[in-house]
């Protein structure tokens, strides 16, 4: 329940003269106080989705970015091992493997050509040579060259068109909530002038609807005579509702340490198990 604490205008139109008009102030309050905390829901929630859409919006230059290095990154494995397999299995119209064709036209560029020709023997050690053409053969040219050269501007173009998408639909969520919240901060000004005089009635600690009704319950049900006494009942009742919850709490922990400690000796067993069957077996040889 959402605590609400509407300003007190300034004359109090309504009077307070017996507990009948007590217990009449409370029923009344509760469906306007809820109606409120239904609105101030709504209000917040608009404001969630708006500053979402509003971040999606101040972000659009980098998003395509950070979105294609994690798509990359998540992806990266099985499109390696995709590449490999087609390059593998396709030929050109003269029989040649795809992976021949993808290896001549790499060792062209100028990145490797220039790795190849700084690590051609004669021009390194052997101890030095032979490790850096695995790396150079193995990882960068079938790995990371097929994911940087090919995948990772796919998911680029991927990303930036997702992005544009975005940004329109959260252009269209800023003018629909921007709307949205106006019209309910409107309509939570009329709520809280409506409550402004009753609710001045009921302490400031108390002014949601949970407690209200409380009250109003304990007026109906005869628990409580004043307010003092429904204030001190809600209070007990709340403690309460803390206490117990606290002890699911622990209870719960409890059962979850329970648990381990049966998977614990569980595996604890069968371990056992192993080691007595591995000495019977070595006793017998």
């Amino acid at each position: 329940m959402s605590e609400m604490n509407p300003p007190v205008a300034g004359g109090v139109a309504t009077k307070i003269g017996s507990f009948a008009d007590l217990f009449n102030l409370y029923r009344d309050l509760i469906e306007p106080v809820r109606q409120y905390e239904a609105t101030a829901a709504r209000k917040q929630v608009a404001e969630d989705e708006l500053h979402k859409a509003q971040h999606t919006v101040s972000s659009a230059f980098l998003l395509p970015l950070t979105s294609a290095i994690s798509r990359t990154l998540l992806f990266a494995v099985p499109w390696v091992i995709l590449f490999l397999i087609v390059c593998n299995v396709k030929h050109d119209a003269n029989g040649v493997k795809w992976l021949t064709l993808y290896d001549a036209w790499y060792g062209h560029l100028w990145l490797p050509a220039k790795i190849s020709e700084i690590i051609a023997p004669g021009k390194v050690p052997l101890w030095f040579g032979i490790p850096i053409t695995f790396l150079r053969y193995l990882i960068v040219e079938n790995v990371l060259a097929p994911v940087v050269l090919f995948f990772l501007p796919l998911m680029m173009m991927l990303s930036i068109v997702t992005t544009v998408f975005s940004v329109l639909r959260a252009k269209i969520v800023i003018q629909t909530k921007q709307q949205e919240v106006e019209t309910l901060d409107a309509e939570l000004s009329v709520r809280l002038n409506e409550l402004s005089a009753p609710i001045s009635f009921v302490p400031p600690d108390y002014r949601f609807s949970e407690a209200i009704e409380f009250f109003y319950r304990s007026f109906a049900n005869g628990k409580a005579a004043t307010l003092q006494e429904a204030i001190l009942q809600y209070d007990d009742f709340s403690h309460k509702r803390l206490m117990e919850q606290g002890q699911q709490d622990i209870l719960k922990a409890h059962n979850i340490m329970l648990r381990e400690l049966s998977y614990q000796t569980a595996q604890i067993k069968k371990l056992e198990g192993k080691i007595n069957t591995l000495h019977d077996k070595v006793g017998w040889l």
